[in-house]
């Protein structure tokens, strides 16, 4: 399954030429931007990469009108995921967001979700469920929660 081509408006409120959905990864881990790129550039994503917050910031503002979702890792060096979304959303207050993390540290799940949150993804995370989750949420609604809740774990565990 292909990403959706977005179609835009122009001033006059003809059609724009269609684009390719864009994603914005912000990840400490080379190796998951690596991954992740490889896997959503097929699919019909433009990729963005960056290594911390800060980065992830100029590419945003620089790029903005071309990136539909922003994935986050949560624990990051410097400026974190949920600050990181912070900063974006005053930008722009309806940017569509993801986390992924493998210890969210301080932040819990259901915190992540109040901050803005679409899905929350645990890390080591496969790089196709987040490309097929990244679609749906190209089509509307949220994606599911990836991180199992304690009762799901605690079955998990036995």
């Amino acid at each position: 399954m292909k990403g959706e081509l977005k179609e835009w408006e122009m001033a006059d409120g003809s059609p724009a030429c269609p684009r390719n959905p864009g994603i914005l990864i912000a990840d400490d881990m080379g190796l998951m931007l690596t991954l992740l790129k490889l896997e959503l550039e097929p699919r019909g994503f433009n990729v963005w990469l960056a290594v911390d917050g800060d980065d992830a910031l100029d590419l945003y503002r620089r790029h903005r009108s071309q990136i539909d979702v922003v994935l986050l890792d949560v624990q990051m060096p410097g400026l974190d995921g949920p600050h990181t979304l912070e900063a974006l959303q005053r930008f722009n207050p309806d940017v569509v967001a993801c986390f992924m993390t493998e210890n969210p540290g301080i932040y819990s799940e259901k915190d992540l979700l109040q901050r803005g949150a679409a899905c929350v993804f645990k890390k080591p995370c496969q790089p196709a469920e987040v490309a097929i989750c990244l679609q749906m949420l190209q089509q509307g609604p949220a994606c599911p929660s990836l991180i199992p809740t304690e009762s799901e774990a605690s079955r998990l565990d036995r």
